[in-house]
């Protein structure tokens, strides 16, 4: 995990440069240029400032030039944005500064999922909701306020053929009672935008899926939902990335190929603010036939191969 990956490159003792700001839970972009002293990588954690286990964003950025711009995003802020920066070689925040920011309004891109869908709009308010308290919230059941949608918080999740035996995946869902069960274990520890990641795919699979088992087409619904909302395809990424470098399969593998091909794609409607530029649900839907084109070649990425592209993508991906 990425937070895993900061901690253990940073001292005990961290000293990073800090910023707060007073959000008041609006969808926002805040653009920094930091200028740095001599080329490093740095890290960036947001948290809420009030509330324990909330990151919203966790990155790991190489700076080679004197300043660079990150824009960070957040299509639900809490009321106040605790932003750290510090190099990752000694967690300290000295040689490191704020030359510019802004605060940008963000715009949603919710043209490309099916507005009229009451499931979908219920279930993100209900998701949104849990993914904003589930780093502090008491284990067990929770259901949205229609009563359509329910969550079994659970320190771990277990075989349902034999309870002795712990799995490793954050999250399931029944595809007969609908009910999903999610792992505390690894939900703390996961990014507010990823753990919407996860309940957007777990949702996808039983309320949108056209072929119910089908991970390819959770995946894609999940990602359509979760970009168009405006949250960070970073965080999208390292969500899937966790999943998978658990479970490293060829069929997870495939998966990877074919959502990475989606984003980027998606990604072509990004302006220079960090919005998204208006596009229509068929000119995104028609790339991800095109991830089938990758999904040859993409044996090669073995477990190895996943972790050091897992590094690179939390360079490159702002």
């Amino acid at each position: 995990m990425i937070q895993q990956s900061v901690n253990k490159k940073t001292n005990t003792s961290r000293n990073p440069l800090k910023e707060k700001y007073q959000s008041n839970g609006m969808p926002l972009i805040i653009r920094y240029k930091i200028a740095v002293i001599k080329p490093m990588e740095i890290g960036i954690i947001c948290k809420d400032s009030e509330r324990m286990n909330s990151n919203y964003i966790r990155r790991l950025l190489p700076i080679h030039s004197k300043t660079q711009d990150v824009y960070l995003r957040f299509p639900k802020s809490p009321e106040s944005i605790t932003t750290e920066i510090f190099n990752t070689a000694n967690g300290s925040g000295a040689g490191i500064s704020i030359v510019e920011k802004e605060y940008l309004p963000l715009t949603m891109n919710i043209n490309n999922f099916d507005k009229g869908n009451k499931d979908i709009i219920r279930f993100v308010k209900f998701a949104e909701d849990f993914s904003y308290r589930a780093g502090y919230l008491a284990h067990g059941t929770y259901a949205s306020s229609c009563g359509k949608f329910k969550i079994n918080y659970t320190d771990v999740i277990r075989q349902r053929d034999d309870e002795t035996k712990v799995m490793t995946t954050p999250a399931r869902v029944n595809q007969g009672t609908k009910i999903m069960d999610i792992s505390s274990k690894y939900f703390k520890d996961y990014t507010i935008a990823g753990r919407m990641a996860i309940l957007l795919h777990e949702f996808s699979h039983v309320f949108l899926n056209k072929v119910m088992d089908s991970e390819f087409e959770a995946d894609l619904n999940a990602a359509r939902i979760y970009l168009a909302l405006g949250y960070p395809r970073v965080e999208l990424y390292n969500s899937w990335i966790n999943v998978f470098y658990n479970a490293d399969t060829p069929g997870n593998r495939q998966r990877w190929e074919e959502l990475k091909t989606y984003v980027e794609n998606f990604d072509a409607s990004y302006s220079a603010d960090g919005n998204y530029k208006l596009s229509t649900k068929e000119e995104i839907m028609k790339f991800s036939k095109y991830a089938l084109i990758s999904i040859a070649v993409a044996g090669f990425l073995t477990a190895f191969g996943i972790f050091a592209y897992k590094k690179a993508k939390q360079y490159n991906y702002i």
